[in-house]
């Protein structure tokens, strides 16, 4: 990759709500787009809803009822699993609401979160794509070519625009690999032990992070804020408090 790590946006593409948290966290992101919350499915597998515009993502027929009650006891939800393309949605929809009543207005959502994705790439001129390992995966990289594989399939559907990933796996030693231009893989060990084997260590993760940076972030075009309500907000001196406003306008 470049030596300048400066971006027009970044997303996460997978592979759970740790890399979304993580980039929220550093300032990174902003906006909530379609892999966000999700669990599932395979590198390839979400490049290649991406790069279909995320054609036939979620259709009531293909979700089967995994469980019930998962969240916070405010937020609690159903958990549906996505046959066709292996997702797991897991803090969509309510508890307790049978699925035909509720199924409608989450779809809307991941349209509306799919929209803005493809529409910011289109209008980038340099992006970063994310993808976290969870620390207890399973599947762990082995065949950089994969990640070439995908980076070219994003570069075909977006023949405009600049493309990087970076693909961080979880592991206990620490390197850093470039096999191909725009391609970045790190490792080191993110595993937060004692705790849950899918939770993550932040604080390795914050330094890999932050040698990332967006352009303009307060400007960015994943703010989806007029012009002087972002300058409104930028006033606001506590970062927790300005994020939570922000984020009043960029959740959906």
């Amino acid at each position: 990759m470049p030596s300048s790590q400066k971006y027009d946006l970044i997303f996460g593409l997978g592979a759970a709500c740790s890399c979304t948290q993580m980039l929220r966290k550093k300032g990174l992101q902003f906006s909530s787009y379609p892999f966000d919350w999700l669990f599932g499915s395979s590198f390839n597998k979400r490049i290649d809803m991406l790069t279909s515009d995320f054609v036939d993502f979620i259709r009531q027929e293909d979700l089967e009822y995994t469980g019930a009650n998962n969240g916070q006891s405010k937020h609690l939800c159903d958990i549906y699993y996505n046959k066709a393309n292996d997702i797991t949605f897991n803090h969509d929809f309510p508890a307790n609401i049978p699925l035909n009543q509720s199924f409608s207005q989450v779809r809307e959502k991941y349209m509306r979160r799919s929209r803005r994705l493809i529409s910011q790439i289109s209008s980038s001129r340099r992006i970063l794509a994310v993808w976290l390992e969870t620390p207890n995966c399973s599947d762990k990289l082995t065949d950089a070519s994969v990640l070439l594989t995908g980076w070219q399939k994003l570069r075909s559907r977006f023949p405009n625009t600049e493309i990087d990933l970076l693909y961080i796996s979880n592991s206990q030693t620490t390197s850093e690999e470039k096999p191909y231009p725009h391609i970045c893989i790190i490792r080191t060990d993110y595993t937060r032990y004692g705790a849950e084997p899918h939770v993550v260590n932040t604080r390795p993760l914050v330094k890999i992070l932050s040698a990332y940076k967006l352009n303009c972030p307060l400007f960015n075009p994943s703010l989806q804020l007029p012009f002087f309500d972002k300058l409104l907000l930028s006033l606001f001196p506590f970062r927790k408090l300005r994020r939570k406003l922000i984020g009043k306008y960029d959740e959906q």
